[in-house]
């Protein structure tokens, strides 16, 4: 039934009744047609009446009537529609507008990865964070200025100048080559746009909904989970199909369509031509104002935190890189969820009052279903969607609690006032969650979110409530295994891609697992970029030197790192003389700066050492006895060696999922129970299975002595570690030469151990499980000959057992021999050596050290039969030859199935690192048979050829060149003899290449790879000496007497 005048302004303020007497009939009528609603308040024409505002202002002249023309039309225009096609077409071109910024802003993430992998793959992800950082910042903070703007002039000017700059930042996107391009570009004038279209887009739903601007808002802001869902799932095709630049412009175009539909049907309702435009902090003169701008920046500062940790607490958990990633897209389903649903419970039951119960689900979440996730995945997306729809409605609550603030004509300044402020604490909260997550352990993570408080006044007005402050306060605690791994880097990436999207590509997760790496090394110990721009793996640079100059180390920690072999340094700590502390600090250190110059690292776990290095010095100081040979001595281990706490990747993507390891493989138990302390994981190649230690996760590990040069495989990051001086001594695993090769590539020494005496129960392999043939056998890498047999012979001691932590491994503990190691002085040896096969003749360099060290060796008096003439013809051809098809027994290529699984794509050297022969053939059971009667027969022809001329030791090149160039290395050809027959084997370095004195060694052969002198100039060069199957010790003893010989 209709209302009558009287009753209507019995419920309504004097005010109002001059709005409603001020109405003429065409405004009646306008008024009329747009909304039904606006019906029930017309009061039928009387004498006008002037506004109250102006009753103390009896001025005639053309300004003041102007004025007054100017507030009777605002008095019209504060008559809200409520609905109908014109507000609700408002509500769709805030809609698409919000979707062409903040839903794009999922795809932060793409931009990120991608850059890091093309453009500015110089940069770390800290670095081209910053670019992302920039546009979020000012997409929030130039409202202070936008708002005024848009309150003086209206949204359409205003809307067309952001969506050209919308438009035109991602055209020249497409163009952009250098940081500072991207800068500008992305972080600069799409801020600049950003800013423009957000606040227009939610400052012009106030002029049309005023009872129901909270539905209204909610359903304009779910413009961000359509953007979230569709950009990234249009530009990862881009990316992969198209070049950066035409990815960039069918995007944009994508972009013109939402902002098309943002201008056409974008429309203000209060009169423009208003002087001002300019920026102005008066509202913050009204308590409920600042009261409300502190709640909300509180709010979001723990809002953003909490996003920004979710996918580092979901990988630090275990749960893998696809949950971590799968928590943001639940959080925007139940956030976009949350808006929605928050709006029409605020338009009934007040705005302030919805906005603390979504404060308070948020905080519930946190408390009720966060704190104890523990390992249940189910319980965190439960979890995560609640939190998600909880602070989904603060974001979209908090714009229409400012507006029931003010009038509707100041809303676009206050509300962009309020968010300028509101950037302040989400730009803060990043780092201070990094310092908090860095200082407590993830943990916190869990508990970060509780921390902060979220306080709202409103005086007078009818839908709000003085609620006194809620303090949520935790403590965090201290996780053992995982404190100190900072997570800035990604946290950023995560905070500017809200929306991400539901799946994502290797690119992306590889970007993202590698800024988690990143970020886990201290700031203090960060080299400056003046240092890391120049370093790529088309360098020639030499950074051996980098790690003394750089300033980082202390002259204790150079002294500790740079003048003691592992023999020395084990005495020292035993006698009390070093710290174990400090020597573990020493080489964590050394250990990132090697990481920054050659990518030589995994996981690192800095914290776990530094409390077990703790644990050493105690238990010193307490029992007046060590914890057994390895006290406290800092120890590096290759990637495939599982430690408890620790997540083992070997370098597949898909492999980010895996849970972190449950407890110690054999040779990581070994060495903790003899005292060691573990602190890094070394880089490896994708496979195991090249010679070049490369994989799309953690990158290509470089040589330091040349960047440009490999730095070999498989246990690369361990040699480039050991050359850097940031190990003192480390663990790798060899079935093809992966010791040796990278040993030999960097200048140290690598030790083959007789296949079964090393455990291998806990190492991971990317190889089809049940596999039959060459075995694999782990070896340490070290600097000096003793170190080999310090290692070997506490490790493979009797007391260690290795049979109970693994049942393969067979029972031969470490012997004593005569000589032993210290008493070689005098003795003799009868060394056969192999020089080449014509199929990969010698480099130059590698020749004249060859010839160079058997000459040194006759000299010293030693025996030196050349056993080619005892062998048969094409001896080695054919036993490398039988050795690939062991290697290529599998039919399924299950090796491969691990890049499937995540669509990566294989790395260069796996191209070349078989042998073309074997290009087509396809295993048999009976092809079975056949081969490993050749390796019975190759192995029974060496064993008659040793044993008729009565060899101690067989030495023979480790590599037909010195180090060269990336992807070239091809196959291990003179390393995989010694596994297909299983003879103990080292690598030891001798000479360097030097064009001038190589010279007279080049000949009229091919050279495979290709001899480039320039390239190769000052790399190490050396061989490798064979033993009899299970005589180990008596190698290491030989070592001893060959390097007394040509160190001469």
């Amino acid at each position: 039934m209709a209302k009558t005048a009287t009753d209507i302004n019995a419920k309504i303020e004097p005010s109002m009744i001059t709005i409603a007497t001020s109405v003429t009939p065409s405004d009646e009528e306008k008024i009329q047609n747009e909304s039904p609603q606006a019906q029930t308040v017309i009061i039928p024409k009387c004498q006008p009446a002037t506004p109250p505002e102006f009753t103390a202002a009896p001025r005639g002249d053309e300004e003041f009537q102007l004025e007054l023309q100017r507030s009777q039309s605002r008095s019209i225009a504060l008559l809200f529609p409520e609905g109908g096609l014109s507000a609700w077409l408002v509500v769709f071109s805030g809609f698409c507008l919000i979707a062409a910024t903040f839903g794009l802003g999922s795809c932060i993430g793409l931009f990120q990865s991608y850059w890091e992998s093309h453009q500015l793959s110089a940069y770390s992800s800290r670095d081209i964070g910053w670019i992302s950082s920039t546009q979020v910042f000012l997409t929030l903070f130039l409202g202070v200025q936008i708002g005024p703007l848009f309150d003086a002039y209206g949204p359409r000017w205003l809307t067309l100048a952001g969506s050209v700059g919308c438009v035109a930042y991602l055209l020249m996107l497409g163009e952009c080559t250098k940081y500072w391009h991207f800068f500008l570009c992305f972080g600069v004038l799409g801020g600049i746009s950003c800013a423009i279209l957000t606040t227009v887009a939610l400052s012009v739903v106030s002029h049309w909904f005023d009872a129901r601007r909270g539905l209204a808002t909610g359903v304009a802001f779910m413009g961000t989970s359509l953007g979230g869902i569709m950009f990234p799932l249009a530009l990862n095709p881009m990316l992969e199909r198209l070049s950066w630049a035409w990815a960039m412009r069918s995007l944009s175009l994508i972009v013109f369509v939402f902002v098309v539909f943002g201008n056409l049907f974008i429309k203000g309702r209060l009169p423009t031509g208003k002087k001002g435009g300019v920026i102005s902090l008066k509202c913050f003169q009204d308590p409920r104002f600042a009261w409300a701008t502190i709640g909300i920046a509180c709010f979001e500062f723990v809002l953003y935190t909490a996003i920004g940790l979710l996918p580092t607490y979901a990988l630090e958990q275990g749960f893998g890189h696809r949950v971590s990633f799968n928590a943001i897209a639940v959080f925007n389903a139940g956030s976009g969820l949350g808006r929605y649903t928050a709006g029409l419970i605020a338009d009934h039951y007040g705005r302030f009052n919805s906005m603390a119960l979504s404060v308070i689900i948020s905080i519930f979440a946190t408390f009720a279903l966060w704190l104890p996730v523990g390992n249940n995945v189910a319980l965190f997306y439960v979890m995560v969607s609640v939190f998600g729809f909880g602070s989904g409605s603060v974001i979209s609550l908090a714009p229409v609690c400012i507006g029931d603030l003010c009038k509707v004509s100041e809303y676009g300044q206050w509300y962009g006032t309020s968010y300028s402020a509101v950037a302040f604490a989400t730009l803060i909260s990043i780092p201070i969650a990094a310092e908090l997550q860095s200082a407590a352990g993830t943990t916190a993570g869990a508990q970060l979110p509780t921390i902060g408080w979220f306080q709202q006044r409103e005086i007078g007005y009818p839908n709000s409530f003085q609620p006194e402050p809620l303090e949520c306060l935790n403590k965090a605690g201290k996780n053992r295994s995982r404190g100190r791994h900072g997570c800035l880097g990604y946290c950023r990436a995560v905070l500017l891609s809200i929306m991400a999207s539901t799946t994502a590509t290797w690119q992306e997760t590889a970007a993202a697992y590698r800024s988690i790496i990143a970020e886990k090394i201290p700031k203090e110990w960060r080299l400056p970029a003046s240092i890391t721009d120049s370093i790529s793996q088309t360098s020639e640079q030499n950074v051996l030197d980098i790690p003394r100059t750089c300033g980082i180390l202390t002259k204790e920690e150079l002294d500790i790192t740079e003048n003691y072999d592992a023999v020395a340094m084990a005495e020292l700590l035993a006698q009390g003389k070093f710290t174990s502390v400090a020597v573990t600090t020493a080489f964590c250190k050394r250990a990132a700066i090697a990481q920054q110059l050659t990518y030589c690292l995994t996981e690192t776990f800095f914290d776990i050492a530094l409390e077990r290095a703790k644990f050493c010095d105690d238990y010193l100081a307490r029992e007046k006895k060590t914890l057994g040979p390895f006290h406290g001595l800092p120890i590096a281990v290759k990637e495939c060696f599982a430690v408890e706490g620790v997540r083992t990747t070997l370098g597949f993507i898909s492999y980010v999922e895996r849970p972190v390891e449950p407890a110690h493989s054999a040779v990581a138990q070994i060495l903790i129970d003899r005292g060691a302390v573990l602190y890094v994981k070394t880089n490896i190649p994708q496979t195991m299975m090249t010679a070049e230690s490369d994989n799309n996760l953690f990158g290509r590990v470089l040589n330091p002595h040349r960047l440009l040069l490999t730095a070999g495989g498989s246990s690369g990051g361990e040699g480039a570690l050991l050359a850097m001086k940031g190990s003192i001594i480390g663990v790798g695993t060899d079935i093809g030469g992966s010791v040796r090769i990278p040993a030999y590539v960097n200048g140290t020494i690598g030790f083959r151990p007789t296949a079964r005496r090393f455990p291998v129960a806990g190492q991971a392999s990317a190889a089809r499980p049940g596999g039959w043939g060459i075995l694999t056998t782990g070896g340490p890498l070290t600097r000096s000959v003793r170190d080999v047999e310090y290692f070997l012979k506490n490790f493979l001691g009797a007391e260690n057992d290795i049979w109970s932590l693994d049942e393969t491994a067979m029972y031969a503990p470490w012997r004593a021999v005569s000589p032993t190691f210290s008493e070689v002085a005098g003795k003799k040896l009868r060394i056969g050596f192999f020089t080449e096969s014509k199929k990969f003749p010698l480099h130059p360099s590698v020749l004249r050290t060859f010839k160079d060290a058997i000459s040194k060796l006759e000299a010293a008096g030693h025996i030196v039969v050349d056993m080619e003439q005892h062998l048969p013809s094409q001896y080695l051809d054919k036993a490398v030859m039988t050795a690939y098809y062991l290697f290529s027994m599998d039919p399924s290529n299950y090796i491969l199935s691990h890049l499937k699984a995540s669509g990566e794509p294989p790395i260069p050297s796996i191209s070349n690192t078989s042998l073309p022969e074997l290009k087509h053939y396809q295993p048999t059971v009976d092809e079975a048979f056949r081969i490993n009667l050749e390796r019975r027969e190759t192995c029974n022809q060496f064993k008659n050829a040793w044993v008729k001329e009565g060899l101690d030791v067989l030495i023979m090149p480790v590599y037909q060149g010195t180090a060269i160039a990336h992807d070239t290395y091809g196959p291990a050809f003179y390393t995989l003899l010694a596994n297909l027959i299983d003879y103990p084997s080292v690598s030891i370095p001798y000479g360097n290449a030097n064009s001038e004195l190589d010279a007279p060694f080049r000949r009229d052969v091919t050279y495979v790879p290709a001899y480039v002198p320039k390239d190769v100039e000052g790399a190490p060069s050396g061989f490798q000496i064979l033993g009899r199957p299970g005589r180990d010790e008596e190698l290491v003893v030989s070592l001893k007497i060959v390097e007394d010989a040509i160190r001469v």
